[in-house]
């Protein structure tokens, strides 16, 4: 066979109904598994609040168990309907090599996509540019990989096959893509903010798990509306080959005819394309409110040192009620009341004044109470700074505690 009789044999099947209406018949078949299966992926965050896994596991672990869950879920979903679709008599694929094949494709993309982003972390600026580059090699290739998945799982390909399979359907068919996934994205941010409206910070341990259960709707409608779209864009030779019903046309209009036009509406890439902009304004309101939301935490300053372009504050912090969830002493700054900039930048933030390790957050772990000493960096000498008297201390966008001239003046 010619090359170009591969390029032919690979052209997505003009005849083939439309991609939603098919997901949307898949949707309708499988209703009776979407809340079961989105308890499953919300299973992991469970599992970590139930048990305090914080202090039991390393915390790599929840992560790659919340992965492992996800690639389940998947599987589960294109080897349900591989064997729906799948010729009377002909046997169904073992479902352990196919997770394997899943597993090992989701690994690289989570390394491709998160290396550089780790290494950003501790290396020179220097190296900023050829990290971009990493990371952005990393989602080219995670894109080509987007519908493995379906060919491991529809197809029953074998991992280096199924790698260059996937990277020939998308090739031509991004726009296709990306229509799959506006639907998706569009109600996954819609639920996390409505979950997030109650507490914005995510203080709340109960709406923050709902939340975070949320999270699973994208990974229950984009794997729906893929493996829709791989089912047109598969060839004919290689469904044939793959032991899938004679019946293609038929099978896959029959199945968009029991989607129904309301449910193949409501994924539509038009009405996604609305439901999106819904979410993100949303999104944006809770991010403004959560800006000017005080911390549930009780912040008071135990004392100010003082040196020539550098500050340095002592602070208690006390949160009975919700073991400092949602707080972020990263937000803390130094400024006028009236928000004018006082310091140049944030320094560190320790548990101790002579501890070198940062503190990013603050959990349960840690007590109902801490200290924290945070330190800034200022354009101002010490007599500049020991005799401002409008000097406050701020919470994100919300003037927090002031630090009076009393305090300031011990440094004298």
């Amino acid at each position: 066979m010619t090359h170009e009789d591969n390029a032919a044999v690979d052209t997505p099947q003009s005849s083939q109904p439309d991609v939603f209406a098919i997901a949307a018949g898949m949707l309708k078949n499988d209703k009776g598994l979407l809340a079961p299966m989105l308890f499953v992926l919300g299973v992991p965050v469970l599992t970590e609040v139930g048990m305090d896994l914080n202090d039991l596991v390393p915390p790599i672990a929840p992560v790659l168990f919340n992965r492992f869950i996800q690639i389940a879920v998947v599987a589960f979903i294109v080897l349900r309907w591989r064997q729906r679709l799948q010729k009377a008599g002909q046997s169904s694929l073992a479902p352990l090599p196919v997770v394997g094949r899943i597993s090992v494709v989701s690994l690289v993309i989570s390394i491709v996509l998160f290396l550089p982003v780790i290494a950003a972390m501790g290396l020179a600026q220097g190296a900023s540019f050829v990290l971009v580059l990493l990371l952005g090699l990393g989602m080219m290739w995670t894109y080509r990989m987007y519908l493995f998945f379906a060919v491991a799982g529809l197809l029953g390909k074998p991992l280096l096959e199924g790698m260059s399979k996937s990277a020939s359907l998308i090739r031509g068919n991004g726009k296709h893509l990306m229509r799959s996934l506006i639907a998706p994205c569009a109600y996954t941010i819609l639920l996390v903010g409505i979950c997030q409206m109650p507490y914005p910070d995510g203080r709340s341990l109960g709406w923050l798990v709902a939340a975070s259960v949320a999270e699973g709707t994208f990974w229950i409608l984009s794997t729906y509306t893929a493996l829709a779209l791989a089912l047109t864009l598969v060839s004919d030779s290689d469904w044939r080959q793959a032991g899938l019903d004679h019946y293609r046309s038929e099978r896959l209009t029959t199945l968009a005819k029991q989607g129904g036009e309301t449910i193949t509406k409501y994924i539509s890439p038009k009405f996604g394309s609305a439901m999106l902009a819904v979410a993100l304004l949303l999104w944006a309101g809770n991010m403004i409110r959560q800006l000017n939301q005080p911390p549930a935490a009780t912040v008071v300053i135990k004392n100010v040192s003082v040196e020539d372009y550098k500050i340095q504050l002592a602070l208690e912090v006390q949160d009975d009620e919700y073991d400092f969830r949602g707080f972020q002493p990263f937000a803390l700054s130094i400024r006028t009341a009236t928000g004018g900039q006082l310091v140049e930048k944030l320094e560190s933030i320790s548990r101790a004044p002579d501890k070198e390790e940062p503190v990013m957050l603050l959990t349960k772990g840690d007590g109902p109470r801490a200290d924290l000493f945070i330190t800034y960096s200022s354009t101002k000498t010490k007599a500049s700074l020991t005799g401002l008297d409008n000097m406050w201390l701020w919470y994100k966008s919300k003037p927090l505690v002031a630090v009076t001239p009393e305090l300031l003046k011990k440094n004298l």
